[in-house]
């Protein structure tokens, strides 16, 4: 079948894309139609940006999982080096169970960063086809993907924050029972926009303060019941800090 360049007249950026890889300077000539060709080359881009953003995902969790790993070692030591005093206890430790939620939250979040290009692409995509419907053209268009540039942008801050204190917080956990330490204080970092009330408020009307035990975790979603430590309610800044128990007294009373 006789084939055709599409980007004969195309603009900088275009050009930019096929030399890059992203899209396709050749398009079927019975099937010419702008709109018609718009689909074939976001679902281009989508399939390109599918495998460029699965290997990226793969390589940057990696990194922030062994920056948790490292930052909740040193962390650890010194919490438990002032309680303890001249107590020397192994905070590297991984067992079986800690790297299980290691393996866990990695895959876990490998997962929500390839989500990105899904969402980004569907996006413009509409907006795209919408622009050539209406013969808006790049008037409506370019302020429409600067908005969900920024969009998925802050998504993905905010995504790659949330699972970096979830990672460092439930490496802290395992990391805490593996030395003997079976008590934690929640503290409520005040970092979040609109902070949880339950995590707000000081013990007992809340959890801010409060000694638990992680073999009885507190409920931290009163809708849910759900049961946990700091930081694994979705943005949840709140972190835990290790309590030596030397009795069987509640540590809240």
């Amino acid at each position: 079948m006789f084939r055709s360049p599409v980007f004969d007249h195309a603009d900088v950026t275009t050009r930019q894309a096929v030399e890059l890889g992203i899209m396709t300077p050749w398009a079927d000539v019975e099937d010419a139609s702008i709109a018609s060709q718009s689909r074939i080359l976001l679902n281009q881009m989508g399939e390109r940006f599918d495998v460029m953003f699965a290997r990226a995902a793969n390589d940057e969790t990696k990194k922030m999982v062994e920056r948790s790993l490292s930052d909740s070692s040193t962390a650890l030591h010194t919490s438990l080096r002032d309680m303890a005093g001249n107590v020397t206890l192994n905070t590297d430790v991984l067992t079986a169970e800690l790297n299980d939620v290691v393996t866990a939250s990695t895959a876990y979040a490998v997962n929500l960063f390839k989500r990105i290009p899904a969402n980004y692409l569907a996006k413009v995509s509409d907006d795209v086809l919408g622009s050539i419907q209406t013969g808006a053209g790049l008037q409506d268009l370019i302020p429409a993907m600067e908005k969900h540039g920024v969009q998925i942008k802050n998504w993905a801050k905010n995504t790659a924050l949330d699972q970096t204190r979830k990672v460092y917080n439930s490496v802290n956990a395992g990391r805490m029972q593996a030395v003997g330490v079976g008590k934690f204080e929640w503290i409520h970092s005040g970092g979040s926009n609109q902070p949880r009330e339950l995590h707000k408020a000081r013990y007992p009307n809340g959890l801010n303060g409060g000694i638990f035990s992680f073999d009885d975790l507190p409920v931290i979603d009163e809708r849910t019941g759900e049961r946990g430590i700091p930081g694994q309610a979705p943005n949840c800044h709140c972190v835990m800090r290790p309590v030596f128990s030397f009795d069987d007294d509640d540590d809240n009373d």
